[in-house]
């Protein structure tokens, strides 16, 4: 079920980053929702070295909860954390202290998060040790080469303790960059999914081509148009990143995917395939109007 990141890069697990369940602004209900979020199918959960919006240490709690009392494997779920630069923090709530070197700032950053979640292929075992499934890189920096200096520091992290790195909020230029010229490729982008940003087109044909895995947010929230559009409430689609906090509609999404995944084994030039997405580009078209 793992893989773990060479210098060239691997894929993601697919059969686990179908549909993660984002912790933000979950505060205290943090535990309880992702308990209820297994409970409904889900195995992959996204969270952030960031207080002002995530508890990492409450997502930890949650997980051990259902190892434990659920007999959920450890191997079946994948945690991804950030590494979140000062400029999007809360001041007075920073797991790191910003006037110190980048580097140190990411070893900080990166040694609270394992603290917090824990995450251990053997937590009965005291010779294994924590990892993350994934470490992503909030947003650029303020420059390009700032930018590539934090990744320079979290490659080195690469394959212990974090088994894949990928990049939030992240263009299509600044990834070229990062793909060109840095030792260990982003496996994972995360970005906004919607008409403002024009869908990111592009910059997932270049993820398709390099195989790195395209994680949407914010899919329902800025897309209203589309949901109105015949072709998603026929598929029931739902973002990959899924932050809901009802239970129904958690199980409602991990149900999707089954759908989804019945339309896309059909061949290209399907009846019903040309059909749905012809009607989707229309509501795409709608939307950006």
């Amino acid at each position: 079920m793992r893989n773990n990141t060479t210098e060239e890069g691997t894929a993601c697990p697919a059969t686990l980053l179908r549909l993660l369940y984002g912790t933000a602004w979950k505060s205290e209900n943090t535990k309880q929702l992702v308990c209820e979020a297994v409970r409904a199918g889900l195995r992959a959960f996204d969270t952030a070295a960031q207080p002002k919006h995530y508890r990492e240490d409450l997502l930890e709690a949650a997980i051990r909860s259902v190892i434990e009392t659920d007999a959920i494997p450890q191997g079946e779920l994948w945690l991804q954390t950030k590494f979140t630069p000062s400029t999007c923090q809360d001041p007075k709530n920073i797991p790191y202290d910003p006037t110190t070197p980048l580097q140190v700032q990411v070893i900080t950053s990166v040694a609270n998060s394992l603290k917090n979640l824990n995450h251990d292929p053997s937590p009965a075992d005291p010779t294994s040790h924590a990892y993350l499934d994934c470490l992503i890189l909030h947003a650029p920096l303020r420059n390009p080469e700032s930018t590539l200096e934090v990744w320079d520091y979290i490659s080195s992290l690469v394959p212990h303790p974090v088994r894949h790195l990928g990049i939030s909020n992240v263009s299509l230029p600044m990834l070229e960059l990062l793909y060109e010229h840095m030792r260990v490729k982003p496996s994972i982008v995360q970005n906004a999914f919607h008409g403002g940003r024009g869908y990111d087109v592009e910059l997932r044909a270049f993820c398709k081509d390099k195989g790195i895995t395209y994680q949407g947010f914010w899919v329902l929230k800025k897309n209203a148009s589309l949901l109105q559009s015949l072709p998603v409430k026929a598929f029931a689609l739902w973002a990959i990143l899924d932050g809901n906090t009802n239970s129904e509609r958690m199980l409602a999404g991990v149900e999707g995917l089954d759908k989804v995944r019945e339309f896309s084994n059909r061949s290209a030039n399907d009846e019903v395939v040309e059909n749905w997405v012809k009607q989707l580009e229309d509501a795409i078209r709608s939307g950006r109007e």
